[in-house]
């Protein structure tokens, strides 16, 4: 037994449907490309958080600093270092939550023109593109407001932090100012006595000489 099959070969669709059909996957089509492009600038955009910004204080990382450094773009730097936070916390969380808190001090403290990084768990740079008379004040002042016992979830921690300074005077020096204030950081001597120091070619940098020819006479015997 054959089933007789019947083809409707000539079905007219009225030109209103075709119309209404070809709109509908025009939009269809655009709401998947619009989608696609909208993920993609969303990964993009993730991409670059994770590559330029700290995930704790969600300030720029080392990687922005130096791309911005090696460009010359700073006249005066502040690196801030904390002292003793590794041992402070049992808790990461409450870390994070006193690292905000220390950025948002920093961001009080300072000018929109003032750029700020963290660059290590426990080190900050402050930085400007032009020079500021009372920048170094304003980082004196910044070392009082942190010389106090912060809150964290009903809990009271002192973090020390010690700061130091470095100007460029030409647009040479640009390029060794974040190694000079590294050079202050390095002589503990002068970072005991104050909580925010300058550097001073005549003593760091000799201090600095000194050391090397110790540690090497030491090496030798």
């Amino acid at each position: 037994y054959v089933e007789d099959i019947t083809i409707l070969s000539n079905v007219v669709i009225p030109l209103e449907n075709r119309d209404n059909l070809v709109l509908n996957f025009s939009m269809g089509l655009l709401g998947i490309i619009v989608f696609l492009f909208y993920t993609r600038l969303s990964d993009v955009y993730l991409e670059h958080r994770a590559e330029n910004y700290n995930p704790k204080t969600h300030l720029p990382n080392y990687h922005l600093f130096q791309n911005k450094y090696n460009k010359g773009q700073f006249k005066q730097i502040a690196i801030w270092q904390l002292l003793n936070l590794s041992n402070s916390f049992s808790d990461l969380d409450d870390e994070e939550l006193l690292l905000k808190q220390i950025a948002k001090s920093m961001r009080e403290y300072t000018s929109r023109e003032v750029k700020i990084f963290h660059i290590e768990k426990e080190k900050f740079v402050i930085a400007t593109t032009n020079l500021n008379e009372s920048f170094t004040e304003k980082m004196k002042e910044l070392s009082i407001k942190l010389d106090h016992q912060i809150e964290v979830k009903n809990e009271l921690y002192y973090v020390q932090a010690v700061c130091a300074v470095s100007i460029a005077q030409n647009e040479q020096q640009c390029a060794q100012i974040y190694d000079n204030a590294n050079v202050v950081l390095n002589c503990p001597n002068y970072m005991t006595n104050a909580k925010v120091v300058c550097y001073n070619p005549n003593l760091h940098q000799r201090n600095l000489e000194d050391n090397i020819l110790h540690d090497l006479k030491q090496a030798m015997e």
